[in-house]
């Protein structure tokens, strides 16, 4: 099931049940407003951080985004038993 939230300069979101990638200014907390539909995606779907970081980038508000990859428990949990293996 395809999922994508547009909202130039302040946030992105495209994926689907498996994998989800987020980009969003820092301005843009996990309570607000805009983000309501990506919080509510992630969590009926049972999806994990698997990745977070942020880089400077002046096309996004604030100067800068905060990228984040959410997937299935089961994608992350293999992810890290090849990296301590």
């Amino acid at each position: 099931m395809p999922f994508g939230v547009s909202r130039p300069c302040w946030l992105a979101a495209t994926g689907d049940t498996d994998r989800l990638e987020v980009l969003r200014s820092p301005l843009v907390k996990d309570t607000s407003r805009m983000y309501e539909p990506v919080r509510r995606f992630i969590g009926d779907h049972g999806l994990a951080l698997a990745a977070q970081d942020t880089f400077e980038d002046a096309d996004w508000m604030f100067g800068s985004v905060e990228m984040s990859v959410y997937v299935t428990p089961a994608a992350r949990n293999a992810s890290y038993a090849r990296v301590r293996a």
